[in-house]
């Protein structure tokens, strides 16, 4: 079971604890060394929720995890310097996250609440920044490098 302390800080915009324990639960088994979850961010769909998508960000990667019909997840995992970009879209009923990977593949990740929609909006926002500084830095080495210093 998941340390309270850290599914409180995980779900301040009214997901469903119990999506998120699970969702948190099946992954930390996958974390790899020195990864942190950063946010779990649940679909709300209007007429049945029975089996929510959720978007799981780290520190490392941005996973969409689905679920299996008879029991399980599915996750599918992009680490943060493959992802190209991040488009948050709010509607009436809730929100949508498109994903675009550097490959040109698209994500999207609807009917998620607008509350969670903008955190986890926020978040992948601070590690694309992170990525583009990275990318930026080691262009630079590179540089120096073929030039001779």
């Amino acid at each position: 079971m998941a340390n309270n302390n850290l599914l409180k800080k995980l779900m301040n915009e009214e997901q469903d604890p119990g999506v998120v324990e699970a969702v948190h639960e099946k992954f930390s088994g996958i974390l790899t060394t020195d990864e942190q979850v950063l946010y779990i961010a649940v679909q709300k769909k209007p007429v049945v929720n029975v089996s929510p998508d959720s978007i799981l960000l780290t520190t490392r990667r941005m996973v969409i995890c689905r679920p299996k019909i008879l029991s399980g997840f599915e996750f599918e995992d992009y680490l943060w310097r493959d992802i190209g970009d991040v488009h948050l879209k709010e509607g009436l009923i809730g929100a949508t996250l498109t994903v675009t990977t550097v490959a040109g593949k698209q994500l999207i990740i609807d009917y998620l609440p607008k509350a969670q929609a903008r955190r986890a909006y926020s978040i992948s926002q601070e590690m694309e920044e992170k990525v583009l500084e990275e990318r930026r830095r080691r262009d630079l080495e590179d540089k120096r490098a073929a030039a001779g210093g």
